[in-house]
């Protein structure tokens, strides 16, 4: 009786040590969020969405653009991007329609506030829709589940767009400090 209850014992420790080990080592997403520049597809995607209604309408416009990188080893699943003072966006794709001749064409832009997914390494751009009077600091928040499939803890970031980091343009290393 005492041999069973030992190895049952054993069992039972080195199955919880390998649970928790396992939980430890698990790959883990790290989100970070720099200030950017709009990239040549970027402006295109803009130019396609502009609105030509009359300007007397405060409106937001595309004042900012954010670079969204998973730095960790894990993916990033079901990423919600908030606002304070601005309304972030990512591009997820482009609306079709057919043109007099019956040929498909590009045309309008589609936008979401959610990414599916963000696998290790990969980054996203997020337009940064802003009021035009610039009275107001934005701040963009992006969160995701802790572990996938499970929503209850979520991981957070903030960028506070006045006092951000930028990613360096123009010749390499000019604007460096």
């Amino acid at each position: 009786m005492l041999l069973i209850s030992s190895v049952v014992t054993s069992g039972v420790v080195a199955a919880g040590v390998t649970v928790a080990s396992n939980w430890l080592r698990r790959p883990r997403a790290d989100l970070r969020m720099m200030c950017s520049e709009f990239n040549q597809l970027d402006l295109e995607r803009i130019e396609r969405a502009k609105d030509e209604s009359p300007e007397n309408v405060r409106q937001r416009t595309p004042s900012h653009v954010v670079r969204l990188t998973n730095y960790g080893d894990g993916t990033a699943h079901d990423v919600r991007l908030k606002g304070q003072e601005c309304r972030p966006r990512v591009w997820v794709g482009d609306a079709g329609k057919m043109d007099q001749e019956g040929r498909a064409k590009v045309a309008w832009p589609m936008w979401d506030r959610t990414i599916p997914a963000l696998d290790p390494g990969e980054s996203k751009h997020i337009f940064v829709m802003c009021l035009t009077d610039d009275r107001n600091v934005p701040v963009v928040t992006a969160s995701w589940p802790v572990m996938p499939r499970r929503g209850l803890w979520r991981r957070t970031i903030h960028i506070d767009l006045s006092k951000a980091e930028t990613i360096e343009t123009g010749w390499p290393g000019k604007s460096a400090g």
